[in-house]
């Protein structure tokens, strides 16, 4: 006759956990959700999506205007910057009419990317104020 084990007594104490302090969440991670959020949002919301980065009936025109915007802001963020009074509109702003104000893709490319990276950060930063 065979004798099961006993499965009933108890085993050797399993250690405590030594508590851990967690870290502090990213700012960052909210500011991409929200953002990862926002462009599927934007997918079912703007129908047709071969639109031309310029539209109007004269596009060149528009380029023209975006450049003298782009301008004035690298300006006034230089003057803003110089009195310590930076402030998130103004870098966003002039990211976006960067990439406006050029007819080079590759420079539309990466002037929308840097606008986006702006948007992140600006992000993070009301994140982080608004806590």
């Amino acid at each position: 006759m065979t004798i099961a084990p006993d499965t009933t007594a108890p085993g050797p104490a399993e250690p405590e956990a030594t508590p851990r302090r967690g870290r502090k969440p990213s700012p960052y991670t909210a500011a991409f959700d929200l953002v990862r959020d926002a462009v599927k949002a934007a997918h079912d919301d703007h129908g047709q999506r071969d639109h031309p980065l310029h539209g109007g009936q004269i596009p060149a025109k528009g380029r023209t205007h975006w450049a003298h915007q782009a301008q004035r802001w690298s300006d006034a963020n230089a003057a803003r910057h110089d009195a310590d009074r930076m402030g998130w509109d103004g870098l966003l702003v002039h990211d976006l009419y960067t990439a406006l104000g050029t007819s080079d893709p590759a420079e539309q490319t990466a002037g929308l990317a840097e606008l986006a990276a702006t948007a992140i950060h600006a992000i993070a930063a009301l994140e982080t104020t608004n806590r």
